[in-house]
């Protein structure tokens, strides 16, 4: 007594009309997917040979279900075209609003209506699909008044799915679902208010291959970022009004120890979009890094309140700057109301527990520890050690930066504050050598730099930590 129904949600252009996978562009080679049912009442081996799409999906099942009058729903009940009769003609809507969200070029918006298709962006196509499956002729300059039917037609869809205007709402989703979505090869951060038809913008069939670029770009890592780097420097030259080229230059730049190019790409991505939620919480960060807290606090405040709801890492990113600027009664405030919350998160876990050693509540902290052992971070693990350092309490430190070590044994900054903590504790010559080993690594970011220029000093070697600071500061710089 079971229906089932199988589809794609896209297909793949594989290179057709200059797009390498799918979401900039509306042509058939992404629109066209399969649609499979079977299931009681179903007839086996029919073929339906109407168009059809997606969006009848749902009135259908509900009418095999027994809903003999679904509501109101966009698409129509095939169970009459299963079942053999005429399928009443309806044109099929598709749009892409990715180009418009996330790089600021036009909307596509297409409309099929028998064998005709049009899409309309900056400029408009039309072609007669029974002769032309691989819409390579573009017929709109030849069949003027058809291109004039098809146009209205497509206005008429708009205007009844959006009477008042289609306009874009930031799209708010927790830096753990950004991280789930690039996990699973979508790059893009959404973003993008305003009106969806902005006039003027460049057309994305014309960018097509510039989104292809961005994508591989943004995947390097180790020795291929700088490569990386200088091609997305080259894309933002190409299209300066692409926010979404701006962040993947910001985060590239970070990746390859530049800080300065980063602050600077993520200042001009908000400059371009300053409701896209995804760049404040990085930008943030990479502020607090550069010792540039008042800024880290005012982007980091202005990042909770465009915050999803259940977001919990925004507000303990705010609760590190003021931290970090020796604000920590309203920060301990900031990380208590996240456990509110998600009283079991181990980064924020993590975080109380470094406020609470900061305050000398050591006996406290253990508590949150505990519990914070088996999620934390790497990044946890270490700041705790560096407020270990701080109490003066290096074997502390030590076994806090441990747990990153055993994870990640060439990990700079806990081979750096382990260095430290060693030589704090008197052990001068083991100490040394993990330092060596964390300059060996040649570290990006500059924090890092400054921890190994302190132990560097506290170990004596004067010549070497100003050779860290002047590293920390070109880092900055770059």
């Amino acid at each position: 007594d079971t229906v089932v129904a199988v589809m794609a949600d896209h297909g793949e252009s594989l290179g057709e009309h200059g797009e390498a996978t799918h979401a900039v562009l509306i042509y058939e080679s992404t629109l066209r997917v399969p649609l499979i049912m079977a299931g009681p009442r179903l007839p086996a081996g029919r073929v339906v040979e109407p168009r059809v799409g997606l969006v009848d999906v749902l009135p259908t099942l509900l009418g095999l279900v027994g809903f003999e009058d679904p509501p109101r729903l966009p698409g129509r009940d095939l169970g009459g075209v299963i079942a053999g009769r005429p399928l009443p003609d309806q044109a099929l809507y598709s749009e892409s609003l990715f180009g418009r969200l996330n790089c600021r070029w036009a909307s596509l918006r297409g409309l099929v209506r028998g064998d005709w298709k049009l899409v309309e962006g900056a400029e408009q196509e039309l072609f007669d699909l029974s002769r032309d499956p691989a819409e390579s002729e573009n017929l709109a300059a030849r069949e003027p008044r058809r291109l004039q039917q098809m146009r209205a037609g497509l206005r008429a869809v708009v205007r009844e799915m959006a009477p008042e205007g289609d306009t874009a709402q930031a799209r708010r989703a927790t830096p753990e679902q950004e991280e789930r979505l690039r996990s699973l090869g979508y790059v893009g951060g959404g973003g993008g208010t305003g009106a969806l038809d902005e006039p003027g913008l460049p057309d994305p069939r014309r960018r097509a291959h510039v989104y292809d670029r961005m994508q591989q770009a943004m995947l390097a890592q180790g020795p291929g970022v700088e490569a990386a780097l200088a091609e997305m420097t080259a894309i933002v030259a190409e299209d300066p009004g692409n926010p979404f080229a701006h962040m993947a230059r910001a985060h590239l730049a970070y990746r390859d120890g530049r800080m300065g190019t980063a602050a600077r790409a993520f200042a001009r991505t908000l400059e371009l979009d300053p409701e896209r939620p995804a760049v404040r919480l990085p930008y943030g960060r990479l502020l607090r890094e550069m010792g540039r807290l008042e800024e880290s606090e005012r982007q980091l405040r202005i990042a909770v309140e465009q915050a999803a709801p259940d977001d919990v890492r925004t507000p303990l990113g705010l609760a590190e700057t003021l931290h970090a600027a020796g604000k920590l009664q309203e920060a301990e405030r900031v990380v208590d109301a996240v456990l509110a919350r998600a009283a079991s998160d181990p980064p924020a876990l993590a975080a109380k527990a470094r406020l609470l050693v900061e305050q000398g509540r050591d006996s406290e902290a253990a508590g949150y520890l505990q519990r914070a052992r088996a999620g934390a971070e790497l990044d946890d693990w270490i700041a705790l050690g560096e407020a270990y350092l701080r109490r003066g309490l290096p074997d502390r430190a030590r076994e806090s930066v441990e747990h990153a070590l055993a994870e990640s044994p060439r990990h700079p900054w806990a081979l750096a504050v382990a260095g430290h903590a060693l030589v704090l504790g008197g052990r001068r010559e083991p100490g040394l050598a993990l330092l060596q080993r964390a300059l060996a690594l040649h570290p990006r970011r500059p924090h890092v730099w400054l921890r190994l220029a302190e132990a560097l000093a506290a170990a004596g070697e004067q010549g070497a930590a100003a050779r860290c600071r002047r590293e920390a500061q070109a880092a900055l710089q770059a």
